[in-house]
């Protein structure tokens, strides 16, 4: 089930005795609900997606009910604009992340424009929703059987880039009756410029705490599928091989957990 709610935020100053006026936002709320699992995110005011929840299904009216509050960017930190000098990316979960506008840490996405910029400013500018699961060409993805009888509700975000009009399309379908919701991801070059992706990757999802225990799997000929258990800190962890192909040596499957859980 996918949940789509809209809300009205003021930000800044309201004082009419001072001809200011607190500036009126619209913001898009996304909740998406499988049998036993929620996840929600929401639009910010500078047009960002923030993720605010996955885990556990819980009841949610608006998605804006569990965003965080913020008042002040860390002193060394970069804002987003002067207009928002209260947050940095760099300290936002987010739905996707790319280089340029504050957020230093792993992107989603990178590139390298025809005028030698390597930023992207990606904003919210529409949203779809159906109940199709289109194949991806010459790639392995879930699917829909006919004879299954089982449902999948599809959310598309669209976003823009403010500088060179690039755009990124954000894909969720969510199966409710198996608990799962899967995510992909496409860039459009619609600027008249070539441009060069650097990184792209399907998926993105920030969590707010560290700690959690990683399993992964890899192994060789006739020991496939050995089990290691890694706790995630500081740094960055891949699981992965130059093989260009799934195989015994290392398997695509990453499994995340409270390690007290």
């Amino acid at each position: 089930m996918i949940n789509q709610y809209s809300t009205t935020v003021k930000f800044g100053e309201e004082n009419p005795k001072k001809d200011l006026h607190a500036e009126e936002f619209t913001l898009q709320n996304f909740v998406l609900e499988t049998a036993h699992t929620t996840y929600a995110f929401r639009t910010m005011m500078t047009g960002q997606l923030e993720h605010l929840y996955y885990g556990k299904r819980i009841h949610l009216d608006e998605a804006a009910e569990i965003g965080e509050s913020h008042t002040n960017a860390h002193g060394n930190s970069t804002v987003y604009n002067n207009n928002h000098m209260e947050f940095s990316l760099e300290d936002m979960l987010l739905e996707t992340s790319s280089y340029g506008k504050g957020d230093i840490r792993e992107p989603q996405f990178a590139i390298k424009a025809a005028d030698g910029s390597t930023t992207l400013d990606l904003v919210y500018i529409s949203h779809d929703i159906d109940h199709e699961k289109a194949p991806l060409d010459g790639m392995p993805s879930s699917y829909v059987d006919e004879k299954d009888e089982l449902n999948v509700d599809h959310l598309v975000i669209h976003l823009k880039d403010k500088n060179h009009g690039y755009l990124v399309d954000l894909h969720y379908y969510v199966f409710p009756e198996c608990d799962v919701i899967t995510r992909q991801a496409s860039f459009i070059n619609a600027s008249d410029a070539p441009v060069r992706l650097t990184r792209a990757l399907s998926n993105m999802v920030d969590f707010p705490a560290t700690g959690y225990r990683i399993t992964s799997f890899h192994g060789g000929w006739t020991k496939e599928m050995g089990k290691y258990d890694t706790i995630l800190t500081a740094g960055r962890f891949s699981g992965s091989s130059f093989t260009g192909t799934t195989s015994s040596r290392t398997n695509p499957l990453v499994l995340m957990a409270d390690p007290l859980a």
